[in-house]
């Protein structure tokens, strides 16, 4: 866990994005865009689904555990209001149940995390997502 104040940003989205984000904050929790046809877990959001084509979707809740496939740490704010928290790692993130996703690592160790980390990904009041380290995940 890490021990800075992070921001809680309003994402600012739109469209799709924006109503991901209002599902996760209204459940408390992570939730995925899941296809109402062939039950496909889609991420990003998207108007149809690639698989089937199918139209009907819902964001659903989704175990929020997963592993890091992929980051990079941060040196310069993407945003004014993280210049408290530089530097901080943006991972790619495979969640057990399958979809990947993009989300900043709150860890006070950065520099040390690595590939294959365990993640478990928590959601702010505005409903957006960030992971949080899960056991042993970092270099000694």
């Amino acid at each position: 866990m890490s021990e800075r104040e992070w921001p809680d940003v309003d994402p600012g989205a739109a469209g799709l994005h924006a109503e991901w984000y209002a599902a996760n904050a209204q459940a408390g929790r992570l939730t995925i865009q899941r296809c109402g046809e062939c039950r496909q877990w889609r991420h990003p959001s998207r108007y149809r689904c690639a698989e089937c084509h199918g139209a009907v979707r819902s964001f659903e809740v989704i175990d929020p555990a997963g592993r890091v496939v992929n980051h990079t740490v941060t040196h310069r704010p993407l945003h004014p209001s993280f210049a408290a928290v530089v530097p901080y790692a943006i991972a790619v993130v495979e969640l057990d149940e399958g979809p990947r996703m993009l989300v900043v690592v709150r860890s006070d160790h950065p520099d040390a995390l690595l590939p294959g980390a365990r993640v478990e990904i928590e959601v702010s009041e505005r409903g957006v997502p960030h992971a949080l380290l899960t056991g042993s995940s970092v270099r000694e």
